[in-house]
């Protein structure tokens, strides 16, 4: 693959993940004013309550998409892409472990408005995850390239 289509692979990755980490933080502030029972429970992985966490999470993902607009260096977004994404997998993972049964809050109340079901809403925060993970894999790959 010539370096020029890695290049649009990168930046159309890019895009995609800056656009799901936006609509996660999104769904996350829209679901915050709900008084559903879930919101005052306490999450399994960080012990807070539910609304805490998604307050908490929705905070970084926003810090993290104005910070990969600021930063025009592809090593750095990768690495802010990378990390963000390793520690969305370590939650699902953790999460897997203590409630394997148990909705991921990570969506809001995205998932009913996309119509999908309890398990089809965690299968795209993982998959949401991995597509930020690998972004940032993606993006340190090409830029030690341009580098040589």
């Amino acid at each position: 693959m010539s370096l020029g289509k890695v290049k649009s692979l990168c930046r159309m990755a890019f895009v995609v993940a800056w656009l799901l980490l936006a609509a996660t933080a999104a769904a996350k502030a829209l679901t915050l004013p709900s008084k559903a029972r879930v919101m005052r429970s306490e999450d399994p992985v960080i012990g807070l309550s539910v609304r805490s966490v998604m307050v908490l999470a929705s905070a970084v993902e926003v810090v993290a998409c104005a910070a990969l607009l600021v930063l025009r260096d592809r090593c750095r977004r990768g690495v802010v892409l990378l990390g963000l994404g390793a520690q969305f997998l370590a939650y699902h993972g953790a999460r897997l472990m203590i409630a394997p049964h148990g909705l991921c809050p990570c969506l809001g109340s995205a998932w009913k408005w996309l119509g999908l079901s309890e398990i089809g809403a965690t299968y795209l925060a993982l998959g949401i995850a991995f597509h930020i993970l690998a972004t940032g894999a993606l993006l340190l790959a090409y830029a030690r390239c341009d580098v040589k």
